[in-house]
């Protein structure tokens, strides 16, 4: 059964929202604006218009660039990343349009996403791609249900808030911040806005995060509230589940909660269950792990700080820098804001980039107001990634004389696939690191050929199935040349042969079905197998 596990496409966009703001911000209220309202606020955020642009900027050292480098940075120099208008209908659903510019041109693309699939369409392929966003993984029925239950449930009790609560309301506040009031033009309309400016270096990086530990660790109060108000997410759920006693636990599928710890140990799962199903113990337990994690975090934090490691002092020194204007309406909505940050190269610049730049600007509008997602239309024959192509068949769409063509020719020519030599004995010997021959084909050890192509194998009983890095699955079955490859069957040239606890295949079709190519120098007796990139 092929079974669905959703995914809320904009629930991301919310940390990632709060984290951009906690780290150059703070908690503290100035100038009348309340900050740590203004953070709440963007938790609250269910539909929105926005314009995002990001650039780059490399600065170098010519000097020490090397010709593949100075190609590199001739490209990608000052690229720019527009997102002219994100749709956000929902959480779930949104549409988006823009461009990425290069020194050489343009790529324009759109997108659509709802919480099933991405469809995105970009210039220089010749079919829209569409990305599943629900995963037959294996999960079932009632697995499903229970993340469902879940997700609901976390969102009805407001989790995202309380978590954003905890967390900024212990943040400090950077040494370089001012507020002050004005009028910010946002999509041609003047609106009144508190004007927030900050900076902050890479020396004020350790103690800011060393206070907000310590500050959260001190915060026992609100810090036992969360984990109530997570508790009382989770447990009513998940408690019917970890009591069943039978195979069709949905927490564990195939292998009932008692079944690691045998007859035996049944005291043991019934004591976790009564200490669990106590709140205020099981509250306290965890708080106080998680304090001690706490503890662990911020010596690892501190001795960061204090390491000679060239890469982390360059990272922790002025030459860090980050510097933030934002702009918030008198509801405390973020409506316009222009982060600039600079970093200095791990390396020290000993391959000529001293420094990587970043500015991102964006305005929000039609902030909780109706705004429809733009569908995108993915046509008859859309790249569907996934279960039957995999990103190497996506190659064959892109036109090869369109910009998208161009740049994927040059990456792809900065690399040689890997090729690994393999060598044929013409016999029917056994060998753990070598093929054999066997009336005619070439066989090898399955688990030593997953190996080389970066694959997965798993077993049941007699049934056996390989994943490739491509999410390609082949089904196999000891003694039988009949294999099932994405749901489509073929006849192997010979059969899965067992000795002792190994399993052989037939070389040549397991590898090009998993994206190698397979070829044979009789001089040597090597066979060659380039491996998938």
């Amino acid at each position: 059964m092929r079974n669905i596990r959703k995914f809320r496409v904009g629930g991301w966009a919310k940390w990632l929202i709060l984290a951009l703001l906690v780290v150059v911000v703070g908690c503290q209220s100035l100038g009348g604006l309340d900050l740590n309202r203004a953070l709440i606020t963007g938790m609250d955020t269910e539909s929105m218009q926005q314009s995002v642009t990001v650039s780059l900027h490399m600065k170098t050292d010519p000097s020490k660039l090397s010709e593949e480098t100075k190609a590199m940075v001739d490209l990608w120099n000052d690229a720019k990343l527009e997102i002219r208008n994100m749709k956000m209908e929902n959480w779930d659903r949104m549409s988006l349009q823009g461009q990425l510019t290069l020194a050489k041109g343009a790529i324009p693309f759109q997108a659509f996403m709802n919480s099933e699939h991405l469809v995105l369409k970009v210039d220089g392929l010749s079919k829209a791609i569409v990305i599943p966003l629900t995963e037959p993984d294996g999960s079932t029925a009632a697995f499903a249900a229970v993340t469902e239950k879940l997700q609901k449930e976390y969102q009805a009790k407001g989790i995202d808030k309380s978590m954003a609560s905890l967390i900024v309301s212990n943040l400090p506040n950077p040494k370089s911040i001012q507020v002050t009031s004005g009028t910010e033009k946002i999509q041609n309309e003047n609106v009144n806005v508190y004007k927030l400016e900050t900076s902050l270096d890479g020396t004020e990086l350790v103690p800011l995060t060393k206070t907000f530990i310590r500050n959260l660790t001190k915060d026992d109060a609100n810090f036992k509230k969360f984990i109530g108000e997570m508790y009382d997410v989770l447990w009513p759920v998940l408690k019917p589940y970890l009591e069943k006693e039978d195979e069709s636990s949905p927490l564990l599928p195939g292998a009932p909660f008692g079944s690691p710890f045998g007859s035996s140990m049944d005291g043991l799962k019934e004591s976790l269950m009564e200490a669990a199903s106590d709140k205020e113990l099981a509250v306290d337990m965890i708080h106080t792990t998680a304090k001690q994690l706490l503890y662990i975090a911020l010596i690892g934090i501190d001795s960061a700080g204090r390491s000679d490691e060239p890469g982390i002092q360059a990272m922790l020194s002025k030459q860090t820098q980050v510097k933030a204007r934002l702009a918030f309406d008198q509801s405390f909505n973020l409506r316009k804001s222009e982060l600039d940050l600079a970093f200095p190269a791990p390396d020290g610049g000993d391959q000529g980039i001293t420094a990587l730049q970043f500015n991102i600007q964006s305005e929000t509008w039609d902030i909780n107001k109706p705004v429809k997602a733009d569908v995108l239309d993915a046509g008859k024959t859309p790249f569907v990634m996934g279960t039957s192509r995999s990103p190497a068949e996506l190659m064959e769409e892109v036109d090869p004389e369109s910009l998208l063509g161009e740049l994927i020719a040059l990456e792809m020519n900065k690399y040689e696939p890997a090729t690994v030599y393999i060598p044929l004995q013409v016999s029917d010997e056994f060998g753990p690191y070598e093929a054999y021959l066997h009336e005619g084909i070439s066989y090898i050890d399955l688990e030593l050929l997953a190996a080389y192509m970066g694959a997965d194998v798993s077993y049941e009983d007699e049934a056996i199935t390989v994943t490739g890095m491509w999410f390609t699955t082949i089904e196999l079955a000891a003694g039988s040349s009949e294999a099932v490859v994405d749901d489509e069957a073929y006849e192997m040239d010979g059969p899965v042969i067992k000795q002792g606890e190994s399993y052989y295949v037939p070389l040549r079709f397991i590898a090009e079905h998993l994206y190698g190519e397979v070829d044979y120098d009789a001089e040597s007796g090597l066979i060659e197998l380039v491996l998938p990139e």
